[in-house]
């Protein structure tokens, strides 16, 4: 049974092409499980409604960027608004992923390092990919 993780930009929200490409990479898959993704928006909401729309069960391994109390300083930041954050938090949820799901299929946008990280690291631990580049998709 397949366990498939759905990560991505924030900045991507075309459902139309989601779906596209969601459709023809599960169309060869057998044993779909789940499908495993986070809470933040874009991406990661439209994987939600995907499987909401497709009956497939859902599993949300959310960023804990808030999960800040008990942490050293040093693994502490602050964003541009003031707001302060978990350095770890991305590293932590990545690696979560990983451990959880044998596919990942990642909306890939030029500047996003976040995903990138994931791909690097579901490539160390051998999860079968698909990498969408979505700035090629919009042009």
């Amino acid at each position: 049974m397949s366990r498939i993780a759905i990560a991505g930009s924030v900045d991507f929200y075309n459902e139309e092409i989601f779906k596209q490409k969601v459709d023809a990479i599960l169309k060869n898959l057998t044993g779909l499980k789940e499908i495993v993704s986070g809470d933040d928006p874009g991406t990661e909401e439209m994987a939600l409604w995907y499987a909401e729309a497709n009956n497939i069960r859902f599993k949300s391994i959310p960023t804990l960027r808030d999960d800040i109390d008990g942490k050293p300083i040093s693994e502490i930041g602050e964003n541009e608004y003031g707001e302060r954050y978990w350095i770890n938090a991305g590293t932590i949820r990545n690696q979560q992923v990983v451990d959880y799901c044998s596919h990942l299929i990642a909306f890939l946008s030029k500047d996003d390092a976040v995903t990138r990280a994931l791909i690097s690291l579901a490539t160390k631990f051998e999860l079968k990919i698909r990498t969408v580049m979505i700035d090629e998709l919009l042009e």
